[in-house]
């Protein structure tokens, strides 16, 4: 050991140097001393000091400032009797280049213990510091070199206790360092021993596979080490499954059904085992990682969202409303309150992942179908144990687990194939086929099925719905329920109701959920909706002709042929004709196998030929189920007046009515009427006059004579006059002309 360069005033200093700065060695670099009893002088030690250089050095030994220690000249020792240097300059010396100088390291010990020093080498250029160690007892561990388990069983843990004994002369610390990943284990790898003092350690040997196993140990104490030896070696042991596989009778489900197998241990060491739902220690880490990784990612999740959080003030980390606080500054503190939630998150998770990597992974925990009991345990040696299998549902269907059986004294988990079918809710359903056959638009039938529960669980029903066109207008009283096993519990009425206003063939199956899904019962509604045998007796309606200006009414009869009341919906097939034809008394309804019977008046506005036809629908269906037609034809009659062109009343006075005859004849095959039109008020300002009868029909090949009366209020003329359509007596007055005498 060096540290810098230190002046020595005494020594000349040479500048000049061919060597390296470190050229001056010591040797031994550490001096140790052994005591004896006695405290004397009595330890003795040589120190040389050599000069590598090619120029002279100067050295100089610092005297020791502890009286357990003493330097002295190896000249002082042959040329002088004194034993003690007086002066440092009896303790320094030039060394010529290539040549050594030696001294003598007394030491005087007071006590049976440890001491150190320190003692200190100057040169020109260095500072050397040679450790002086004298050491006063020795701890000597009691221990054996080799620890032999023997012949055990595989995965089995074997115990071997040892003592360890502290035979020396002071108390020491030891500790054992074992190879990491060893099948060889201490439950204490360190301690402290007193003097005398023993202390036993239990060492473990739990070898995992079939094979001689060896490993070394390294015991340290009291700057020592030794080795030992741990062997032992591991053998296949007598354990084995009664049987391999258990397959269950078909159970009911939420129903238990139990079999048994027989551990057997026919070792001579007691065996220990659990049941597990790996087959490998390996798949057994992978299941826990795989579980592992689920919490991080939930924990991730969580991370995530606490930075969309917003920030909640508290009362110790709001801030101050008086102050002013940046964009920047807020989001630091908001920063930092995120990371403090995070941190605390962290540390929950960390122990949440802890705690799955330690989890046992056993086989009830796992699944909710197959349990055995007991789940873990010891068997003796020579002797067996019943283990009971228990087989419970919770599906309908095939089931299929293994189970293997970690037990000591085996390299390989024994395997358990266990296997069973689960039995859903047992029930029928009568009747399974409802056929409607041909049933009409709207008419509704009733059907009442029945649903039995011929299995040994109760269970709750419910049907399921259809979407389609005819399977959304079936109507259920009920569509879920729970039936029991016990009678009169043990059946379900249900009445399901189906009408429909399209027509069309359907054939529907509903499906019946048992057990909330574990099985299942269908029933089907098949038939055919058809139009309503409905007619009228009269195939059509010909109104032959009819004179203009009248109307002419017949009637005809709707006929019913179904066995159910129809509601229908009458009417004129063009709108355009409405006017024309029109139904005097409309039907609601027809009531089964019979008909009704209906006005059709025909009244055409014009001359000419008419046709339409009546429709029959029933409500809410677009197709027309019946129709009729209608035909009819207007024409005008031939009339003639009497006297032709024009009445002439002649000379009348103001204020006073005069009455004429007219004559109406009818020429034609057509009854006619006739009708005299309102005055109108421009002509009734200078006349009045009055038609008597003012309406009227007259027969064919007929006449008919009225009375036409004009009252004059002014002089003037007055004339009435007739249109296309109607037949009016066209009348003339005029003002009698005063002549002049």
């Amino acid at each position: 050991m060096t540290s810098p360069r230190t002046q020595v005033r005494q020594f000349q200093w040479t500048s000049s140097c061919s060597s390296p700065r470190q050229c001056s060695y010591s040797s031994p670099t550490t001096s140790r001393c052994r005591p004896r009893p006695r405290c004397c002088v009595f330890g003795k030690r040589r120190s040389n000091c050599s000069n590598k250089d090619t120029v002279m050095r100067k050295v100089m030994v610092v005297p020791p400032d502890s009286n357990l220690f003493q330097i002295i000249p190896c000249k002082y020792l042959k040329g002088t009797s004194s034993k003690s240097p007086q002066s440092a300059d009896n303790m320094s010396s030039c060394v010529a280049p290539g040549m050594e100088i030696s001294y003598i390291v007394k030491f005087s010990p007071e006590s049976k213990t440890d001491y150190s020093y320190d003692l200190n080498v100057i040169t020109e250029r260095e500072k050397f510091i040679i450790p002086i160690r004298a050491i006063g007892c020795k701890a000597i561990l009691e221990f054996p070199d080799i620890l032999d388990f023997g012949k055990v069983p595989v995965n089995n843990e074997t115990l071997k206790p040892v003592i360890i004994s502290n035979i020396g002369e002071k108390i020491t610390k030891w500790k054992f360092a074992i190879p990491s990943k060893s099948c060889f284990t201490s439950e204490k790898s360190e301690g402290i021993l007193e003097i005398g003092e023993s202390e036993q350690l239990t060492f473990k040997f739990l070898p995992m596979s079939i094979q001689r196993y060896t490993e070394r140990m390294v015991l340290t104490y009291d700057m020592l080490e030794a080795e030992v030896q741990l062997k032992g070696e591991s053998y296949q042991a007598s354990v084995y499954l009664s049987k391999g596989s258990i397959r269950m009778k078909p159970t009911y489900v939420s129903l238990t059904y139990c079999e048994f197998v027989e551990i057997v241990n026919n070792g001579n060491t007691a065996v220990e085992f659990s049941w597990r739902i790996a087959q490998t220690l390996r798949e057994e880490e992978e299941k826990r990682e795989k579980r592992v990784k689920g919490i991080a990612a939930e924990e991730t999740t969580l991370q995530l969202r606490l930075e969309d959080e917003p920030l909640e003030e508290s009362q110790d980390g709001s801030l101050d409303s008086s102050d002013s606080y940046d964009e920047d500054e807020i989001n630091k503190k908001r920063e930092r309150k995120v990371k403090k939630r995070k941190d605390v998150l962290a540390r929950e998770y960390q122990s949440k992942k802890a705690e799955m990597r330690k989890e046992i992974l056993y086989f009830n925990e796992e699944n909710d179908t197959f349990k055995v009991d007991p789940q873990c345990g010891k068997i003796w040696p020579k002797s067996k144990m019943m283990i009971s299998v228990s087989f419970t549902p919770t599906n309908a269907g095939e089931i299929a687990l293994s189970a293997y059986c970690d037990i000591s004294g085996s390299e390989e988990r024994l395997k358990l194939d266990l296997s069973g079918v689960g039995l859903g809710p047992k029930a029928a359903v009568l009747p399974q086929i409802w056929s409607l056959n041909d049933i009409s638009v709207n008419e509704k039938q009733t059907q009442v099925f029945k649903l039995f529960n011929q299995g040994q669980i109760p269970f709750h029903f419910e049907i399921k719905p259809t979407n389609t066109l005819f399977g959304r207008l079936f109507r259920f009283d009920t569509t879920e329920g729970y039936i029991d096993t016990l009678s009169p519990n043990n059946e379900k009425s249900i009445t399901v109701e189906f009408a429909s206003s399209k027509l069309g063939d359907f054939s529907e199956r509903f499906e019946i959920i048992l057990g909330n899904g574990l099985s299942s019962l269908v029933f089907t509604c098949e038939g055919k909706v058809i139009a309503p045998p409905m007619k009228f007796e009269e195939s059509e309606v010909d109104y032959g002709v009819v004179p203009f200006g009248f109307s002419e009414a017949k009637e005809v009869t709707l006929v019913n042929e179904s066995t159910i009341g129809i509601d229908v919906e009458v009417d004129i097939l063009d709108n355009a004709e409405k006017e024309t034809f029109f139904i005097e008394e409309v039907p609601f309804i027809i009531p089964a196998m019979s008909g009704v019977k209906m006005k059709i008046h025909f009244k055409p506005p014009n001359e000419g030929s008419f046709m339409s036809s009546i429709t029959v629908k029933v409500p809410n269906v677009a197709q027309d189920f019946v129709t009729l037609p209608l035909k009819g034809v207007c024409q005008r009659p031939e009339i003639t007046i009497e006297p032709a062109g024009e009445l002439n009343f002649g000379e009348v006075y103001l204020r006073k009515a005069r009455t004429m005859k007219l004559r109406l004849k009818n020429t034609s095959e057509l009854n006619a009427k006739y009708e005299a039109l309102e005055q109108d008020s421009t002509s009734a300002t200078l006349g009045v006059f009055e038609v008597t009868p003012g309406r009227g029909e007259i027969e064919a090949y007929s006449e008919k004579d009225v009375e036409v009366s004009v009252e004059a209020v002014s002089y003037t003329h007055l004339r009435a006059h007739e249109t296309r359509h109607d037949l009016v007596c066209r009348l003339l007055l005029e003002k009698k002309k005063k002549k002049k005498k």
